[in-house]
């Protein structure tokens, strides 16, 4: 069985177990976080995917809603492509991904359905995925709330266009959620980059809304008449279509945040959120 080893532990998140499980016992144990009340209608989160120090607060308000339902279950990771290496869009086909915590296995039953329906739209492909770090830093997440007692598919778009999400989407919603398995959804991304804190937080909050009231066709005018630098684009949109397939679903803004938190630099800034996706 093939194991992709990690790409970013010890940059992005810590580089040992010990390391690591304390850093994740200190996220879940945050006020904010612990009260964040766990739901069973959650489908879907939007995660960041910076480095723990800088976003790890605002993922797990993400993951605490679905500290109680995730057991057992086949999360789709989608995240964009930051490297150009690679095919369009990349599902990775077989084995096993590694972490501090330990391995995590692809849920390969599900890669052969997909397979069989995609028509050559996802690609079985690994060279995407040898360095890229936006599907990788959910892993010790699901890992700390779940163990081993999950699968996940990890999807990398390198084209993010509106169309490609529209097929994404598709071969998703007949294929993951046609199934008889338990699949939550994970759309990795971050959003604006390296502009004044103000300009940030007033740019992603207009994404935000579009991305709340499932607008996908303003979402991605917002994005290119503001010039937002918002990474994960692709997979945010393919939840969005996801959940206009569903039909009566919601989405709604969890945590908003700044790297300026951290780093006390408000001139140059990476925006982070969380965001639910939940049927009505």
């Amino acid at each position: 069985m093939v194991t992709r080893k990690p790409a970013v532990a010890g940059t992005f998140y810590p580089g040992s177990k010990f390391e690591l499980k304390e850093e994740m016992e200190h996220l879940f144990s945050l006020k904010e976080v612990a009260e964040v009340k766990p739901s069973k209608n959650t489908f879907g989160i939007v995660c960041p995917h910076a480095g723990y120090i800088y976003s790890g607060r605002i993922a797990a308000m993400g993951y605490a809603r679905i500290r109680e339902i995730g057991k057992g279950a086949t999360f789709v990771i989608i995240g964009p492509n930051h490297h150009g290496i690679g095919p369009e869009v990349s599902l990775y086909p077989d084995g096993e991904w590694e972490t501090p915590f330990g391995k995590v296995q692809i849920d390969s039953d599900l890669v052969k359905k997909i397979g069989r329906v995609c028509n050559g739209d996802l690609l079985m492909d690994t060279s995407a995925h040898i360095y890229e770090h936006s599907i990788e830093v959910q892993l010790p997440f699901l890992q700390h709330l779940f163990g081993n007692d999950f699968k996940f598919l990890p999807i990398c778009m390198l084209n993010q266009s509106m169309a490609v999400a529209n097929e994404v989407s598709e071969i998703l919603y007949k294929v993951a959620l046609g199934s008889k398995k338990k699949v939550i959804f994970i759309a990795s991304s971050d959003f604006s980059h390296y502009v004044p804190k103000k300009k940030a937080e007033q740019d992603d909050m207009l994404a935000i809304k579009k991305i709340e009231a499932l607008d996908i066709k303003g979402f991605y005018e917002t994005i290119g008449r503001k010039q937002i630098s918002l990474c994960g684009y692709g997979p945010i949109a393919t939840l969005m279509f996801i959940s206009s397939k569903l039909g009566q679903a919601n989405a709604r803004l969890l945590k908003y945040g700044t790297s300026a938190e951290t780093s006390g630099d408000e001139g140059a800034v990476v925006g982070y959120a969380s965001i639910e996706f939940s049927r009505k």
